[in-house]
């Protein structure tokens, strides 16, 4: 499996659509309005946490080469000179020798495959002078082209803890790739929410500045008509207590709309002084068309943990088999050549007909046995380990969608009501004023039954903002 690299502006992009499917905003907003789409780049592009996660992603994708080297020729090569003047070996007089000049080159490949096969194939040429040496004819060369192979038959066997650490390795990086993902996942997250948030807040700044006024004309017309006996002393306390009571709701709705400013510059790398910037306005009845999807992805914190488990597995079976006993099939073939000069001996090493082969087998097995069985033992439970974890973030995460979807399911239904009734209660609002225009009703009334439609108002944004949080944390689920 390929190493997937998500790409960031199309993450950017799917997660704006997503959010903005059920047309959530108008649709003719004006060139310095920042819409959600906007906002999301501004935070993948300046908030340097996103960008450490994106570099940490790209990291991921480059490093999973690894395997590439692993399985990448290697070219080797070797020098040395020598001297030793110690005694032959055989005190012979015709043998004897004041010291042995060598040089030893070598050049070659080597490459070891998934099968866990090595192969090496390369070119020895050694230099050889027995100083002092009677009947000597001088210094001579060897030439060796040289194939060396081994193959594991059981500990690593056919390149089972080979393969088993390339998957490892994969895997290793997967879990980086996703645990990347998740960072920049729910960041964007965070930011969706953050600039729903702030246009409620300053949808409900409005609501509660037309309250404050609704308030000041009520207090107004019964201090009004007090003075003229038509009201008692306690309408016109009642009328102030609701008075302060608007004032003190727009000073809280000022505060909640700072708050959410701050947060909002915040995301974005921004001072949090910084002037506010025009945002998209909801579109009340296109909320009533927010879809709860049918299906879903799998979350890139679940798949931390299916990769996480993965990982911890093959890592099992290569500490498994380490443990195993050890043997091996091995062979080596060289053709020699020999002369007085390095050319000629190149050049005899190809047909001298004095080739040296060499085909054997090395076994060896850990003594305590029991040892062994306890390390394996060991290593399962861990692996077992990994593999319950990655169960559990599997039903914790159909577990949290179904919740998303029946509370998102829940608030849609609960947004309709609140937006049927702001539409009853502007409708009660027009109808009692041209109430008041036939002198049918008293300014009094209209006055209240205004602040009743700013309730309603107030009602329908708090269920806006809970539809809009949930829609956006649906996302996550998405690819």
């Amino acid at each position: 499996m390929n190493l997937r690299k998500l790409d960031m502006r199309k993450l950017v992009a799917i997660t704006a659509t997503l959010i903005t499917a059920g047309s959530f905003v108008k649709a003719e907003v004006s060139s310095t309005t920042v819409t959600l789409g906007n906002y999301l780049e501004q935070v993948s592009r300046q908030n340097q946490s996103f960008i450490s996660f994106e570099k940490r992603q790209e990291s991921a994708v480059m490093q999973v080469r690894e395997n590439d080297l692993t399985l990448s020729p290697n070219i080797f090569s070797n020098a040395q000179i020598g001297s030793d003047s110690k005694l032959s070996a055989m005190p012979i007089p015709l043998l004897s020798y004041d010291r042995v000049d060598t040089q030893n080159y070598s050049v070659g490949l080597k490459q070891n495959t998934r099968y866990g096969t090595s192969l090496s194939v390369s070119y020895d040429v050694d230099y050889t002078n027995y100083v002092n040496m009677p009947g000597s004819s001088g210094p001579f060369y060897d030439a060796r082209p040289v194939v060396e192979i081994s193959q594991p038959l059981w500990q690593n066997g056919f390149g089972k803890s080979t393969r088993a650490q390339l998957s490892a390795t994969e895997a290793k990086w997967q879990v980086e790739n996703y645990t990347a993902q998740a960072g920049m996942r729910n960041m964007l997250l965070d930011a969706q929410i953050t600039y729903w948030n702030l246009v409620i807040a300053r949808e409900t700044v409005k609501v509660q500045e037309k309250n404050l006024k609704r308030s000041e004309d009520i207090f107004s017309y019964v201090s009004d008509m007090a003075k003229k006996n038509l009201y008692e002393k306690s309408d016109v306390i009642q009328a102030q207590a609701s008075l302060e009571s608007s004032r003190l709701e727009l000073k809280s709705a000022k505060d909640d709309e700072h708050t959410a400013l701050r947060s909002f510059n915040a995301l974005k790398n921004v001072p949090p002084g910084t002037s506010a910037d025009t945002l998209s306005s909801i579109e009340l009845e296109s909320l009533e068309a927010v879809a709860v999807p049918v299906t879903h992805a799998v979350k890139a914190e679940v798949k931390v943990a299916e990769y996480q488990a993965k990982s911890t597995a093959e890592q099992l079976n290569t500490s498994i088999d380490q443990n195993e006993p050890s043997l091996a099939l091995y062979g080596s073939y060289a053709l020699n050549g020999r002369d007085s000069t390095v050319s000629d001996a190149l050049s005899s090493s190809y047909s001298s007909g004095k080739p040296t082969g060499l085909v054997g087998l090395k076994f060896s097995m850990p003594f305590d046995q029991g040892a062994v069985l306890d390390v394996k033992k060991g290593l399962q439970k861990q692996s077992e380990s990994s593999t319950l974890q990655y169960k559990q973030k599997l039903a914790d995460q159909e577990q949290e969608w179904a919740e998303l979807c029946e509370k998102l399911t829940d608030s849609c239904e609960r947004l309709k009501m609140a937006i049927t009734i702001e539409k009853l209660q502007k409708d009660k609002l027009e109808n009692e004023r041209v109430r008041l225009q036939q002198g049918r009703t008293t300014t009094y009334q209209v006055l209240l039954f205004e602040q009743d439609h700013l309730q309603s108002e107030l009602s329908f944004l708090r269920a806006a903002s809970t539809v809009l949080t949930l829609r956006a944390k649906l996302t996550v689920f998405q690819n």
